[in-house]
């Protein structure tokens, strides 16, 4: 189900393409790529998403979010213990899949990148064309 509820905005409530909600807060990109999000700050809520614009993708967890913007770069929010910190640095991500609180993240040279409460176990080496999300790692 697709809900349009502010002009310009689009939200998928509940699980969609691969993503699930946040237990806490809500979080939607505009057209402009700007990101918008309210419910529970430590969670990722209001106030607590990144500023500007130009981000293309977002993905959420039970307590965080992380985004993709243009260049490829990742900001993530929310909760610690959920991935809301010590997302990777630097550009050239493609895509980001999350699990209930862990991020996982694909990089255009092949590498995958993981943080959050399962952030260990993420595959060594390169190679890697694609990366899909699931409840539990």
């Amino acid at each position: 189900m697709l809900v349009h509820f502010l002009t310009g905005v689009v939200a998928y409530p509940g699980r969609c393409n691969g993503q699930h909600a946040n237990s806490k807060a809500f979080a939607v990109l505009d057209a402009s790529g700007t990101i918008h999000s309210w419910g529970e700050w430590s969670s990722g809520g209001t106030g607590a998403a990144p500023t500007g614009s130009g981000f293309i993708s977002i993905a959420s967890n039970s307590g965080a979010f992380a985004a993709l913007d243009s260049a490829g770069a990742i900001s993530a929010w929310g909760s610690p213990n959920s991935g809301g910190s010590n997302a990777p640095t630097g550009s050239g991500f493609v895509s980001i899949a999350s699990t209930d609180s862990a991020f996982a993240a694909l990089h255009a040279s092949g590498t995958i990148s993981a943080w959050g409460s399962s952030s260990s176990g993420a595959p060594t080496g390169s190679g890697f064309v694609s990366i899909a999300s699931a409840v539990y790692a």
